[in-house]
Protein backbone atom coordinates (compact mmCIF):
# COMPACT_ATOMS: atom_id res chain seq x y z
CA UNK A 1 0.00 0.00 0.00
CA UNK A 2 3.06 2.23 0.73
CA UNK A 3 4.48 1.58 -2.44
CA UNK A 4 1.35 2.56 -4.68
CA UNK A 5 0.87 5.72 -2.18
CA UNK A 6 5.11 6.52 -3.06
CA UNK A 7 4.39 5.83 -6.85
CA UNK A 8 1.22 8.08 -6.82
CA UNK A 9 3.27 10.75 -5.13
CA UNK A 10 5.93 10.44 -7.65
CA UNK A 11 3.45 10.54 -10.53
CA UNK A 12 2.25 13.56 -9.35
CA UNK A 13 5.37 15.47 -9.05
CA UNK A 14 6.49 13.99 -12.58
CA UNK A 15 3.20 15.67 -14.08
CA UNK A 16 3.40 18.75 -12.52
CA UNK A 17 7.36 19.35 -13.80
CA UNK A 18 5.94 18.32 -17.03
CA UNK A 19 3.16 20.44 -16.68
CA UNK A 20 5.50 23.60 -15.89
CA UNK A 21 7.78 22.75 -18.87
CA UNK A 22 5.51 22.96 -21.31
CA UNK A 23 4.08 26.48 -20.28
CA UNK A 24 5.76 29.20 -22.52
CA UNK A 25 7.63 31.86 -20.69
CA UNK A 26 6.55 35.21 -22.16
CA UNK A 27 9.28 37.61 -22.87
CA UNK A 28 9.15 40.85 -21.59
CA UNK A 29 11.07 43.59 -23.90
CA UNK A 30 12.69 46.91 -21.70
CA UNK A 31 11.41 49.39 -23.38
CA UNK A 32 14.22 52.47 -22.87
CA UNK A 33 12.10 55.31 -23.66
CA UNK A 34 9.12 56.82 -22.61
CA UNK A 35 7.41 60.34 -22.60
CA UNK A 36 5.81 62.88 -20.66
CA UNK A 37 5.72 65.65 -23.50
CA UNK A 38 2.04 64.68 -24.95
CA UNK A 39 -0.41 61.66 -24.27
CA UNK A 40 -0.54 60.87 -27.85
CA UNK A 41 1.03 58.15 -30.60
CA UNK A 42 3.90 59.82 -31.97
CA UNK A 43 3.84 59.62 -35.47
CA UNK A 44 6.89 58.37 -37.30
CA UNK A 45 7.78 57.67 -41.35
CA UNK A 46 9.36 54.76 -42.79
CA UNK A 47 12.54 56.17 -43.01
CA UNK A 48 12.05 56.51 -38.76
CA UNK A 49 11.24 53.16 -38.75
CA UNK A 50 14.59 51.64 -40.62
CA UNK A 51 16.41 54.04 -38.39
CA UNK A 52 14.95 52.53 -35.29
CA UNK A 53 15.61 49.07 -36.73
CA UNK A 54 18.94 49.52 -37.83
CA UNK A 55 19.85 51.23 -34.26
CA UNK A 56 18.46 48.37 -32.89
CA UNK A 57 15.84 49.98 -30.97
CA UNK A 58 13.47 48.56 -28.61
CA UNK A 59 9.57 49.87 -28.85
CA UNK A 60 6.05 49.69 -29.62
CA UNK A 61 4.76 50.04 -32.64
CA UNK A 62 1.26 50.30 -34.33
CA UNK A 63 0.52 50.34 -38.22
CA UNK A 64 -2.86 51.73 -39.07
CA UNK A 65 -4.76 49.95 -41.74
CA UNK A 66 -5.95 52.66 -45.04
CA UNK A 67 -9.16 54.00 -43.07
CA UNK A 68 -7.83 56.19 -40.30
CA UNK A 69 -11.30 57.53 -39.85
CA UNK A 70 -13.47 54.23 -39.41
CA UNK A 71 -14.70 53.55 -35.35
CA UNK A 72 -12.16 50.70 -34.95
CA UNK A 73 -9.30 53.00 -35.44
CA UNK A 74 -10.63 55.78 -33.43
CA UNK A 75 -11.50 53.20 -30.42
CA UNK A 76 -7.99 51.62 -30.40
CA UNK A 77 -6.28 55.13 -30.59
CA UNK A 78 -8.34 56.10 -27.58
CA UNK A 79 -6.96 53.03 -25.64
CA UNK A 80 -3.54 53.34 -26.25
CA UNK A 81 -3.49 57.17 -25.23
CA UNK A 82 -5.21 55.88 -22.10
CA UNK A 83 -2.28 53.75 -21.63
CA UNK A 84 0.22 55.99 -22.77
CA UNK A 85 -0.91 59.15 -20.31
CA UNK A 86 -1.00 56.60 -17.87
CA UNK A 87 2.40 54.76 -18.10
CA UNK A 88 4.25 57.87 -19.83
CA UNK A 89 5.14 55.12 -22.78
CA UNK A 90 6.10 55.94 -26.17
CA UNK A 91 4.04 54.01 -28.61
CA UNK A 92 4.74 54.55 -32.36
CA UNK A 93 2.10 54.69 -35.06
CA UNK A 94 3.14 54.03 -38.57
CA UNK A 95 0.28 54.40 -41.61
CA UNK A 96 -0.48 51.32 -43.64
CA UNK A 97 0.38 53.45 -47.00
CA UNK A 98 3.98 54.63 -45.07
CA UNK A 99 5.06 50.54 -45.45
CA UNK A 100 3.43 49.04 -47.94
CA UNK A 101 5.37 48.24 -51.48
CA UNK A 102 8.10 49.02 -49.69
CA UNK A 103 11.32 46.48 -50.36
CA UNK A 104 11.72 45.60 -46.35
CA UNK A 105 8.66 45.26 -44.09
CA UNK A 106 11.01 44.30 -41.04
CA UNK A 107 8.90 41.49 -40.52
CA UNK A 108 6.21 43.97 -39.10
CA UNK A 109 2.74 43.00 -39.64
CA UNK A 110 0.25 45.03 -41.50
CA UNK A 111 -3.24 44.89 -43.35
CA UNK A 112 -5.00 47.62 -45.44
CA UNK A 113 -8.07 46.88 -43.41
CA UNK A 114 -6.94 46.56 -39.85
CA UNK A 115 -4.63 47.74 -37.10
CA UNK A 116 -1.35 45.79 -36.02
CA UNK A 117 0.69 45.95 -32.46
CA UNK A 118 4.02 44.88 -32.41
CA UNK A 119 6.71 44.85 -29.53
CA UNK A 120 10.07 45.23 -30.91
CA UNK A 121 13.33 44.35 -29.26
CA UNK A 122 16.81 44.95 -30.68
CA UNK A 123 15.10 45.76 -33.80
CA UNK A 124 12.85 41.92 -34.47
CA UNK A 125 9.57 41.27 -33.63
CA UNK A 126 9.06 39.87 -30.57
CA UNK A 127 5.39 40.01 -30.11
CA UNK A 128 2.01 40.96 -32.43
CA UNK A 129 -1.16 41.22 -32.79
CA UNK A 130 -3.20 41.35 -35.68
CA UNK A 131 -7.15 43.63 -35.19
CA UNK A 132 -9.74 40.84 -35.44
CA UNK A 133 -12.94 42.04 -36.02
CA UNK A 134 -14.88 38.69 -34.61
CA UNK A 135 -13.38 39.53 -31.15
CA UNK A 136 -15.67 41.60 -28.77
CA UNK A 137 -12.70 41.68 -26.37
CA UNK A 138 -9.66 42.61 -27.14
CA UNK A 139 -6.01 44.83 -26.51
CA UNK A 140 -7.87 46.90 -29.36
CA UNK A 141 -10.73 47.97 -27.70
CA UNK A 142 -10.73 47.37 -24.23
CA UNK A 143 -7.86 49.27 -21.94
CA UNK A 144 -7.98 46.52 -18.92
CA UNK A 145 -7.02 44.13 -22.22
CA UNK A 146 -4.57 45.83 -23.17
CA UNK A 147 -3.36 46.83 -19.85
CA UNK A 148 -2.86 43.58 -19.21
CA UNK A 149 -0.83 42.22 -22.61
CA UNK A 150 1.55 44.87 -21.60
CA UNK A 151 2.29 43.87 -18.41
CA UNK A 152 2.89 40.45 -19.25
CA UNK A 153 5.46 41.68 -22.22
CA UNK A 154 7.16 45.00 -21.07
CA UNK A 155 9.09 46.79 -18.58
CA UNK A 156 8.64 50.15 -18.25
CA UNK A 157 11.06 52.92 -19.22
CA UNK A 158 13.43 54.88 -17.05
CA UNK A 159 13.97 57.94 -19.60
CA UNK A 160 11.13 60.39 -20.49
CA UNK A 161 11.15 62.74 -23.01
CA UNK A 162 10.10 65.99 -21.92
CA UNK A 163 8.77 68.98 -23.57
CA UNK A 164 10.97 72.76 -23.50
CA UNK A 165 7.49 74.28 -21.67
CA UNK A 166 7.89 71.21 -19.37
CA UNK A 167 11.70 71.94 -18.73
CA UNK A 168 10.88 75.25 -17.67
CA UNK A 169 8.27 74.55 -15.39
CA UNK A 170 10.35 71.99 -13.68
CA UNK A 171 13.29 74.77 -13.88
CA UNK A 172 11.04 77.36 -11.39
CA UNK A 173 10.33 75.23 -8.97
CA UNK A 174 12.64 74.80 -5.60
CA UNK A 175 14.41 71.14 -5.05
CA UNK A 176 14.02 69.03 -7.48
CA UNK A 177 16.88 66.73 -8.72
CA UNK A 178 17.27 65.16 -12.16
CA UNK A 179 19.61 64.61 -14.57
CA UNK A 180 18.87 66.58 -18.37
CA UNK A 181 19.81 64.73 -21.47
CA UNK A 182 20.08 67.38 -23.94
CA UNK A 183 19.84 65.47 -27.58
CA UNK A 184 19.46 65.61 -31.12
CA UNK A 185 17.37 63.71 -33.57
CA UNK A 186 20.07 64.65 -36.52
CA UNK A 187 23.25 64.16 -34.57
CA UNK A 188 25.24 60.42 -35.23
CA UNK A 189 26.77 60.92 -31.68
CA UNK A 190 22.92 61.23 -29.82
CA UNK A 191 21.91 58.20 -32.15
CA UNK A 192 25.09 56.37 -31.14
CA UNK A 193 24.84 56.64 -27.10
CA UNK A 194 20.77 56.66 -27.39
CA UNK A 195 21.02 52.85 -28.09
CA UNK A 196 24.48 52.29 -26.66
CA UNK A 197 25.39 53.18 -23.69
CA UNK A 198 22.25 54.87 -22.59
CA UNK A 199 20.21 51.46 -23.12
CA UNK A 200 22.79 49.61 -21.61
CA UNK A 201 22.92 51.55 -18.84
CA UNK A 202 19.72 51.27 -17.71
CA UNK A 203 19.31 47.50 -18.73
CA UNK A 204 21.75 46.72 -16.10
CA UNK A 205 21.70 49.10 -12.96
CA UNK A 206 19.02 50.41 -10.86
CA UNK A 207 18.06 54.64 -10.91
CA UNK A 208 16.69 56.22 -8.42
CA UNK A 209 16.61 60.03 -10.08
CA UNK A 210 14.97 60.22 -13.30
CA UNK A 211 16.79 61.25 -16.92
CA UNK A 212 14.73 63.67 -18.78
CA UNK A 213 15.54 63.80 -22.41
CA UNK A 214 14.55 67.00 -24.82
CA UNK A 215 15.49 66.74 -28.71
CA UNK A 216 16.47 69.80 -29.88
CA UNK A 217 16.31 69.03 -33.55
CA UNK A 218 13.22 71.09 -34.62
CA UNK A 219 14.76 73.93 -33.05
CA UNK A 220 18.32 73.46 -34.81
CA UNK A 221 19.23 76.43 -37.57
CA UNK A 222 18.96 74.09 -40.31
CA UNK A 223 15.28 72.89 -39.92
CA UNK A 224 13.92 76.15 -38.86
CA UNK A 225 14.46 79.96 -39.86
CA UNK A 226 15.35 81.90 -36.84
CA UNK A 227 12.65 84.41 -38.12
CA UNK A 228 9.84 82.34 -37.84
CA UNK A 229 7.21 84.15 -35.77
CA UNK A 230 5.64 80.98 -34.51
CA UNK A 231 8.94 80.41 -32.29
CA UNK A 232 9.27 82.56 -28.51
CA UNK A 233 11.75 84.73 -28.85
CA UNK A 234 13.57 83.36 -26.79
CA UNK A 235 13.89 80.52 -29.50
CA UNK A 236 15.31 83.12 -32.33
CA UNK A 237 18.46 81.26 -32.93
CA UNK A 238 19.67 78.13 -32.20
CA UNK A 239 23.01 79.56 -30.73
CA UNK A 240 20.71 81.84 -28.42
CA UNK A 241 18.95 78.43 -27.40
CA UNK A 242 22.24 76.57 -26.52
CA UNK A 243 23.57 79.76 -24.85
CA UNK A 244 20.10 79.66 -22.68
CA UNK A 245 19.95 75.99 -21.80
CA UNK A 246 23.94 76.08 -20.75
CA UNK A 247 25.45 74.29 -23.61
CA UNK A 248 27.84 76.60 -24.29
CA UNK A 249 30.01 78.71 -22.24
CA UNK A 250 28.26 82.31 -22.66
CA UNK A 251 25.79 81.91 -20.11
CA UNK A 252 26.82 78.68 -18.00
CA UNK A 253 30.50 79.68 -17.78
CA UNK A 254 31.39 77.01 -15.16
CA UNK A 255 29.90 73.74 -16.88
CA UNK A 256 29.05 74.86 -20.44
CA UNK A 257 31.73 74.04 -23.38
CA UNK A 258 32.45 76.60 -26.44
CA UNK A 259 29.51 77.28 -28.79
CA UNK A 260 27.37 74.49 -27.09
CA UNK A 261 27.37 70.65 -28.44
CA UNK A 262 24.93 68.12 -28.31
CA UNK A 263 24.71 65.05 -26.98
CA UNK A 264 25.17 66.76 -22.96
CA UNK A 265 23.53 65.51 -19.99
CA UNK A 266 23.33 67.72 -17.06
CA UNK A 267 22.74 67.48 -13.74
CA UNK A 268 20.02 70.12 -12.46
CA UNK A 269 18.93 71.39 -9.11
CA UNK A 270 16.01 73.45 -9.57
CA UNK A 271 15.99 76.62 -7.77
CA UNK A 272 13.13 78.59 -8.46
CA UNK A 273 15.00 80.31 -11.84
CA UNK A 274 15.96 79.03 -15.30
CA UNK A 275 19.65 80.56 -15.09
CA UNK A 276 21.73 77.70 -16.44
CA UNK A 277 24.85 79.09 -14.32
CA UNK A 278 22.64 78.35 -11.32
CA UNK A 279 20.79 74.84 -11.51
CA UNK A 280 23.01 72.98 -13.59
CA UNK A 281 25.26 71.72 -11.11
CA UNK A 282 27.34 69.17 -12.86
CA UNK A 283 28.15 67.82 -17.05
CA UNK A 284 28.78 65.11 -19.14
CA UNK A 285 29.42 65.90 -22.49
CA UNK A 286 30.39 63.53 -24.83
CA UNK A 287 32.21 63.44 -27.85
CA UNK A 288 33.11 67.13 -28.34
CA UNK A 289 37.37 66.53 -29.19
CA UNK A 290 38.76 68.48 -31.63
CA UNK A 291 42.10 66.96 -33.70
CA UNK A 292 44.81 68.04 -35.25
CA UNK A 293 47.29 66.23 -37.52
CA UNK A 294 50.00 64.94 -34.73
CA UNK A 295 52.25 62.45 -37.14
CA UNK A 296 51.66 60.00 -39.93
CA UNK A 297 49.99 57.54 -37.97
CA UNK A 298 48.15 59.35 -35.19
CA UNK A 299 45.70 62.09 -34.30
CA UNK A 300 46.09 64.90 -31.39
CA UNK A 301 43.03 66.20 -29.47
CA UNK A 302 43.77 69.35 -29.35
CA UNK A 303 40.26 70.76 -27.86
CA UNK A 304 38.52 68.42 -24.72
CA UNK A 305 35.69 69.01 -22.31
CA UNK A 306 37.93 66.69 -20.31
CA UNK A 307 41.13 68.91 -19.25
CA UNK A 308 42.92 68.97 -16.32
CA UNK A 309 41.91 72.50 -15.53
CA UNK A 310 37.84 71.24 -15.41
CA UNK A 311 38.15 68.15 -13.25
CA UNK A 312 37.86 69.86 -10.18
CA UNK A 313 34.30 71.02 -11.09
CA UNK A 314 33.35 67.63 -12.57
CA UNK A 315 32.67 65.52 -9.37
CA UNK A 316 31.94 62.28 -10.65
CA UNK A 317 35.46 61.60 -12.33
CA UNK A 318 36.83 59.72 -9.50
CA UNK A 319 36.18 56.57 -10.69
CA UNK A 320 37.25 57.03 -14.09
CA UNK A 321 40.81 55.97 -15.19
CA UNK A 322 41.91 58.30 -18.00
CA UNK A 323 40.21 61.27 -16.80
CA UNK A 324 42.08 63.81 -19.35
CA UNK A 325 41.34 63.41 -22.77
CA UNK A 326 43.01 66.73 -23.89
CA UNK A 327 46.40 66.26 -25.93
CA UNK A 328 45.27 62.56 -26.11
CA UNK A 329 46.66 60.50 -29.21
CA UNK A 330 44.32 58.68 -31.62
CA UNK A 331 45.06 56.02 -33.78
CA UNK A 332 43.82 57.95 -37.56
CA UNK A 333 42.09 54.08 -38.29
CA UNK A 334 39.87 55.47 -34.92
CA UNK A 335 39.28 58.94 -36.23
CA UNK A 336 38.12 59.07 -40.06
CA UNK A 337 38.05 62.38 -41.70
CA UNK A 338 39.38 63.27 -38.49
CA UNK A 339 35.87 62.56 -36.35
CA UNK A 340 36.74 60.08 -33.39
CA UNK A 341 34.66 56.66 -34.78
CA UNK A 342 31.71 56.32 -32.21
CA UNK A 343 33.33 53.06 -31.01
CA UNK A 344 36.71 53.33 -30.54
CA UNK A 345 35.75 56.62 -28.50
CA UNK A 346 33.59 54.32 -26.22
CA UNK A 347 36.51 52.77 -24.48
CA UNK A 348 36.84 56.23 -23.21
CA UNK A 349 33.69 57.54 -23.03
CA UNK A 350 31.87 54.54 -21.66
CA UNK A 351 33.60 54.69 -18.25
CA UNK A 352 33.12 58.62 -17.93
CA UNK A 353 29.13 58.26 -18.41
CA UNK A 354 29.14 55.12 -16.25
CA UNK A 355 30.78 57.47 -13.45
CA UNK A 356 28.43 59.94 -13.95
CA UNK A 357 25.19 57.73 -13.74
CA UNK A 358 26.65 56.17 -10.96
CA UNK A 359 27.02 59.37 -8.87
CA UNK A 360 24.15 61.08 -9.64
CA UNK A 361 21.33 58.52 -10.69
CA UNK A 362 22.13 55.43 -8.87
Amino acid sequence: MKKVKLFVILLSIVSLLSLSSCQKKVEKVPLIYGSIAEASLTTITYGDLQTLINDKANFILVVAGIDEICSCWITFKDTLKEYIKEYNTLIYKLSYNDLNNKEESFAIPYTESNSTFSIIKEGKVIHKVIYDIEKKISLFNDYDTLKKYLEERVILPKYFYLSLEQLNQKLLTDGEKFALYLSRKGCSYCKFINWRFLKDYQLNNEMNKTLYVIDLQQYHYTQVSKDDPTRPTWEASWQEMKNVLGLSDVINTKYGFGVGYTPTIQYIETNGTKDASQYVKDTLMMYTETLEEENEDFYKVIDSYYTEERLVDLHYMEAVETKVLMNLLIAKEDAPNMSWDKTAGSVYYNPIGKAFFDYYLK
